[in-house]
């Protein structure tokens, strides 16, 4: 690392978070690393998480706020008041590996021009722990086959955003930022509840160079609360968040799949909904019809 230890900032949100939370604020206490900031954004919880999470007081510092019905509104909170040169995000149930702070700081130190780094993660379930999720992503592997070191990548500006329209490879808790760099995106949006880590991400491959680490950094837990669970949803979500990048990307090529991409999760939303006889969910997602069939292309545009 070209500075000893820079500052980290670790932002862990909540909501009714009461049966996994300590073991989640624990995993970020007990990180390998020496100068953390840790923040626990709790939004709007109406258990005993709050409560808890008090138990940690002053290792940790702890912000309520009124339930915004999604992970990106307590997720700016956090990124306002970091102060660290990194920071890196937590869900209220999942668990981090002990050194995934210094490894992923490692990184971003060896590789200055990098926005963020990327490692693998395992699901778990009543303590059965899955592959690492990088090994269902074909391309990456075969990336990983391909590079000198076998446990390093680094993409350029723009290929880790083409790579992320053909496979997901990353996660709201498997990346570590440069804080800066997230500020200047704007931080998470707020009009989607759900798969707004892709669209951050995305948003930062397409305009930084990105560097990947065949590492497990977190456990993510798994249960019927995930959001991920809710099929239907996610299918409208993977929708918007692609239309919101297509409208903004400035590669025709890119914008392209996007559309096509949604296009495809579009699809699948409506015979969902149909088989569900969720009429209103179609009615809801009257708009994205719009922006995907009747509006052009942005490179289409005058």
């Amino acid at each position: 690392m070209t500075q000893e230890y820079p500052l980290v900032t670790i932002v862990i949100t909540t909501f009714n978070c009461e049966q996994y939370v300590e073991e989640t604020i624990q995993s970020a206490v007990d990180q390998d690393y020496p100068n953390l900031q840790i923040i626990l954004v709790d939004d709007g919880s109406s258990d005993n998480t709050i409560a808890l999470a008090e138990r940690f007081l002053p290792k940790i510092e702890i912000v309520k706020q009124s339930n915004s019905g999604g992970p990106s509104k307590p997720r700016n909170t956090g990124l306002k008041m970091a102060k660290g040169v990194y920071i890196s995000f937590l869900d209220g149930d999942d668990l981090l590996e002990p050194d995934r702070t210094r490894r992923q700081v490692e990184a971003l130190e060896d590789h200055p021009d990098a926005a963020m780094c990327v490692g693998d993660y395992r699901n778990f379930k009543n303590g059965v722990v899955s592959e690492g999720h990088f090994s269902t992503c074909p391309q990456l592997s075969k990336e990983f086959q391909h590079s000198i070191t076998k446990n390093t990548l680094i993409f350029p500006k723009g290929k880790a955003a083409n790579l992320l329209l053909e496979e997901n490879f990353s996660i709201t808790v498997s990346v570590m930022y440069r804080t800066e760099l997230v500020r200047n995106q704007n931080g998470f949006s707020e009009q989607l509840k759900a798969c707004e880590d892709y669209h951050l991400n995305y948003r930062m491959a397409a305009n930084h160079p990105v560097v990947v680490i065949n590492e497990f950094v977190f456990r993510r837990r798994m249960h019927d609360s995930n959001v991920s669970s809710n099929t239907l949803s996610m299918l409208y979500h993977y929708t918007k968040s692609r239309i919101l990048l297509m409208e903004q990307e400035d590669s025709p090529i890119r914008a392209l799949k996007l559309r096509n991409r949604a296009r495809s999760y579009f699809r699948s939303f409506v015979k969902l909904a149909i088989k569900k006889f969720q009429h209103e969910r179609l009615l809801q997602a009257l708009p994205l019809a719009a922006d995907l069939y009747l509006k052009r292309m942005p490179s289409q545009k005058s």
